[in-house]
């Protein structure tokens, strides 16, 4: 969505290192991490075109944010981002159990067969 509007989106599958983070922050405009991400007073400072950074996990604790205030960085936080997942895990799960799916497979991988309907 965002590139489809002229944005450069960058999605990394691991967390980065600080020394990692202090060359990728260099003309960065927002920067979203999860929590192993860990953003030292360092990289903030090392930011040169910072505007926000969000956290995409419970809490902002992997930022300093003392630093991000003293350069007026907005730090803002999703902790209700995983909530639909979780529901979704849980509503298969009382799916599972009510079927006895669980019990099924184990009896089918003993060779039997029950057919329910």
């Amino acid at each position: 969505m965002l590139q489809d509007e002229g944005f450069q989106v960058e999605a990394l599958k691991t967390a980065l290192t600080e020394e990692e983070l202090l060359v990728k922050i260099k003309g960065l405009h927002i920067l979203g991490i999860r929590s192993k991400t860990q953003v030292s007073k360092k990289v903030i400072e090392a930011s040169d075109k910072l505007l926000a950074m969000a956290c995409f996990c419970i809490g902002t604790d992997q930022i300093d944010l003392n630093a991000a205030q003293e350069k007026g960085i907005p730090v803002f936080n999703a902790p209700f981002a995983n909530t639909r997942s979780v529901a979704e895990l849980i509503i298969g799960n009382i799916v599972g159990l009510s079927r006895k799916i669980g019990d099924c497979t184990a009896a089918m991988h003993r060779g039997a067969w029950f057919k329910q309907a």
